[in-house]
């Protein structure tokens, strides 16, 4: 077994970095926190849902206010816990398996990854570890312009509601 703790369900905090899809027999997510790795058993997807209802609202509610207040439609970033600044992104499709779910506050940069079949992009973190992922840095860049748009909105939405 790989070192780390098996954990039933994982409430995402400050220090979780990435939640990656992994198939293994105990567990189906491996997080990565800033001095630790858990190992889950439940989906990134499952993680994520449970979160949201842990941080104000449902998965659904939380897309239908997203793409209403900025017409986003697809991979939308979530705001896992706004009120703790807890902000995650989808590479892919949530409902896909290889979706991974990226913590925006903990990238230092992304760099492409050349010469490399199967990686297109290394994320480096603030701790100076390192992911990589199939997924092009222009596609993380963007994912990572869309989670500061849904930051400023769910801000402006607190605003909005101290000033009535």
């Amino acid at each position: 077994m790989k070192e780390g703790i098996i954990l039933n369900k994982y409430i995402a905090s400050d220090t979780t970095m990435i939640i990656m899809p992994i198939k293994a027999i105990e567990y189906y997510a491996v997080v990565r926190e800033i001095d630790r790795t858990v190992y889950v058993k439940q989906t990134p997807f499952e993680i994520i849902k449970e979160n949201l209802l842990i941080g104000g609202s449902d998965y659904n509610g939380r897309r239908r206010s997203i793409t209403y207040k900025l017409g986003m439609q697809k991979k939308l970033p979530m705001p896992i816990n706004p009120a703790r600044n807890i902000y995650a992104f989808p590479t892919h499709a949530p409902s896909q398996f290889h979706c991974q779910w990226i913590f925006t506050e903990h990238i230092d940069h992304i760099h492409p990854v050349k010469h490399n079949k199967k990686y297109k992009s290394a994320i480096l973190f603030k701790n100076s570890e390192k992911v990589f992922t199939e997924v092009s840095p222009y596609i993380l860049e963007t994912q990572i312009i869309k989670s500061w748009k849904v930051r400023k909105a769910m801000e402006g939405s607190r605003g909005m509601v101290r000033g009535h």
